[in-house]
């Protein structure tokens, strides 16, 4: 198990940062940091996958639907 894992078991176990840092045999420095990343990754909202990580459609697909109907009834029309 990795370290980080190790720290954040025992804090969901409760344990203090002084008896965490008994029972893991590292410095309390090392442990508050550790608990520092794990509540910022916590508190950092996942970003969703969306369209906007790719090309930018600016027409969406009903209205690329609606000037093709328009442009097959009259082919002249520009607007």
């Amino acid at each position: 198990m990795k370290f980080k894992e190790k720290v954040s078991t025992l804090l969901l176990e409760n344990y203090s940062i002084t008896s965490i840092t008994t029972i893991l045999e590292k410095s309390s420095k090392s442990i508050s940091n550790t608990i520092c990343r794990i509540k910022r990754k916590h508190n950092v909202p996942l970003p969703t996958i969306s369209s906007k990580l790719g090309y930018f459609f600016k027409l969406t697909k009903r209205t690329k639907r609606a000037i093709n109907k328009d442009l097959t009834r009259s082919p002249k029309k520009n607007k």
